[in-house]
């Protein structure tokens, strides 16, 4: 009687002894290690990162722009000066439409990488909270066993928790490096842009019209519309240029008429 007593009262004396370190279990590591990836999923925002798809359309968009400035054709009506200058802005428009095009599919192609490794990140983030809430399982059925199974999965979580943060740690550093650097590289090619349509060809605010030249087209606001010559000014710019002619004939004509009179 006494014996069984006493072996019953041995696992009893166990837990008392063990009762100070109740919180090294592993259960109590994996809610932890659970609150901390979930953390930084978190941070990494929800729903899918964006592809940079809408700057791809823009991209073809300003190529399309760039082409059909470019195949502007004056049909016949412009002649020396004005037809180089009118070249020279459709050259300096179409280049400034290709530039951007350039830029907007080099920043898709940036945002493209970012959004992959943000996913990559994602995805393993999840794979680790589940692997992490299986082990918490796994560590409650070893601790409902007893002081010793308490401590193989206070050991086990230590091992496995530590190693998860580790990797998930490196994970996010990496992605911090890969933020910096695609947002160092869209900053250099927008100076870049700068750079080169600051050396582009200046376009002129009037071209000098010819006199068989109908109405031009109607104005269009975009800064990348195709450079128009409007009726008024083709009209300025013929009375300019006909202006000293009138000039010096005025006397002449003036001494017929007189000449009339008499």
């Amino acid at each position: 009687m006494n014996g069984e007593a006493g072996h019953n009262l041995q696992p009893t004396r166990e837990w008392a002894r063990y009762r100070p370190h109740r919180f090294r279990r592993g259960s109590v590591l994996c809610v932890g290690t659970e609150a901390i990836l979930g953390t930084f999923l978190a941070l990494l925002g929800d729903g899918d990162p964006d592809q940079g798809h809408g700057l791809d359309r823009t991209g073809s968009m300003f190529d399309n722009i760039g082409a059909q400035i470019a195949a502007l054709d004056p049909d016949g009506g412009w002649r020396g000066s004005a037809a180089r200058a009118y070249y020279a802005q459709n050259l300096a428009q179409s280049q400034h439409a290709a530039l951007m095009a350039d830029l907007d599919r080099l920043v898709a192609q940036l945002v493209s990488s970012q959004a992959d490794a943000v996913q990559n990140v994602r995805n393993l983030l999840c794979g680790m909270i589940v692997l992490v809430a299986v082990m918490l399982l796994v560590c409650r059925r070893w601790e409902s066993l007893g002081p010793g199974g308490q401590r193989d999965s206070f050991d086990m979580a230590v091992f496995i928790c530590s190693t998860l943060l580790l990797v998930a740690g490196g994970n996010l550093i990496y992605l911090a490096a890969t933020t910096s650097r695609n947002s160092s590289e869209v900053q250099t090619a927008t100076q870049q842009l700068t750079d080169m349509s600051a050396a582009l060809p200046t376009c002129n605010d009037t071209i000098p019209g010819s006199p068989e030249m109908g109405v031009a087209p109607a104005v269009s606001s975009s800064e990348f519309a195709p450079p128009i010559l409007s009726y008024s000014s083709a009209c300025s710019a013929q009375r300019n240029s006909s202006g000293h002619r009138l000039g010096t004939d005025s006397a002449p004509s003036a001494d017929v008429a007189t000449r009339s009179a008499n």
